[in-house]
C-alpha cells in the first residue's frame, strides 16, 4: 500500500507534511491509509498517555462500553427477531429478555464464523452490524439454542445407526451369497 496524497495540514501548528512524510503518524484503517492529526512535534507522547487517560478515566469509559454492548445486543436481536421484533424465533415462544436471548446461525454453520477469531457474543454482533446484516441469523433463547443442538445431535446419531445397519445387511447379502 502506498501513502495518501491528501494535502496534510497540522490543526495546532499549521504545519504540512514534509517530503519524507514522517511528521504525521500514518494509520491503517480499513486498508487505507490516512495520516494522523495533529503532527508528530504537536501530538502528545503516546507511551503512556493511553494508560494514563484510562486510569483517570476508567469508570467513565466501562460505562459507556456497557451501554453502547447493551445497545448493539439490542439492535441485532431485533434486527433478527420474528418480524423485527426483539423475540425468540422458535414457534411459540414468548421470551422476550435481551438476557436470555442470543443470535443463533439458521444452518447451523458457526464454526465458519468461528474460525475467523469471532467466537459469539459483542464480537458477533459487531460483525453482523458491520456486514449489514446478511441472512442466516435468527434470535433464539438459550433454552431453544439447546434444544436446537439436542435435535441435531439426535438426528445425526440417527444417520450414524441407519448407515451402520445398511453396512452390515450389505456384508450379511456378501457372506450369504459367498456360502
Amino acid at each position: 500500500m502506498s501513502k495518501p496524497k491528501k494535502a496534510v495540514k497540522c490543526g495546532k501548528c499549521g504545519v504540512g507534511l514534509n517530503e519524507a512524510g514522517d511528521n504525521f503518524y500514518l494509520r491503517t484503517v480499513a486498508g487505507k491509509k490516512y495520516y494522523r492529526r495533529p503532527c508528530k512535534a504537536c501530538s502528545p507522547s503516546r507511551k503512556g498517555y493511553n494508560d494514563r487517560y484510562y486510569t483517570e478515566h476508567k469508570t467513565q469509559i466501562s460505562l459507556t462500553n456497557s451501554r453502547l454492548t447493551a445497545k448493539n445486543k439490542v439492535v441485532v436481536l431485533t434486527h433478527y427477531g420474528p418480524n423485527g421484533v426483539m423475540r425468540c424465533s422458535w414457534k411459540g415462544c414468548r421470551v422476550v429478555d435481551s438476557d436470555m436471548l442470543s443470535i443463533d446461525h439458521i444452518n447451523d454453520d458457526g464454526a465458519k464464523d468461528r474460525g475467523k477469531s469471532i467466537r459469539g457474543g459483542q464480537g458477533l454482533y459487531c460483525l453482523l452490524r458491520r456486514k449489514k446484516f446478511p441472512k442466516g441469523f435468527q434470535t433464539l433463547c438459550y433454552n431453544h439454542q439447546v434444544k436446537k443442538e439436542i435435535l441435531r445431535r439426535k438426528e445425526q446419531r440417527e444417520q450414524r445407526y441407519a448407515n451402520i445397519q445398511v453396512k452390515d445387511e450389505a456384508e450379511k447379502r456378501t457372506k450369504a451369497q459367498a456360502v
